[in-house]
């Protein structure tokens, strides 16, 4: 049996942004959320004035459909960025078969 996997949560503010297991989840404190598996979600980054806004959602058609925008302050960029990194990685070793 696998070892289970850390969750990662990152606070923004008024939004949560969870890698827990192999489902990534945004939460935002008005009760609303999105759930992706790792091997359906798709990230859009664009960086503007230091802050880091993300478009998170499944891609359809070249397109990030769906999901929830965030923005995310310099101070939290390179956490956030290693949550992706670690859901590409699930998501590779699940593609593998591992």
């Amino acid at each position: 049996m696998p070892e289970p996997r850390p969750v990662i949560e990152i606070v923004l503010g008024d939004d949560v942004l969870r890698l827990d297991g192999t489902v990534v989840e945004t939460l935002h404190r008005a009760a609303t959320g999105h759930r992706f598996h790792v091997s359906h979600v798709a990230v859009e980054a664009k960086e503007k004035r230091g802050t880091l806004h993300l478009r998170v959602g499944v891609e359809v058609g070249g397109s990030i459909v769906g999901g929830v925008r965030l923005s995310v302050p310099e101070e939290r960029r390179d956490e956030v960025l290693a949550l992706f990194a670690e859901a590409r990685r699930r998501r590779d070793e699940i593609a593998g078969g591992g």
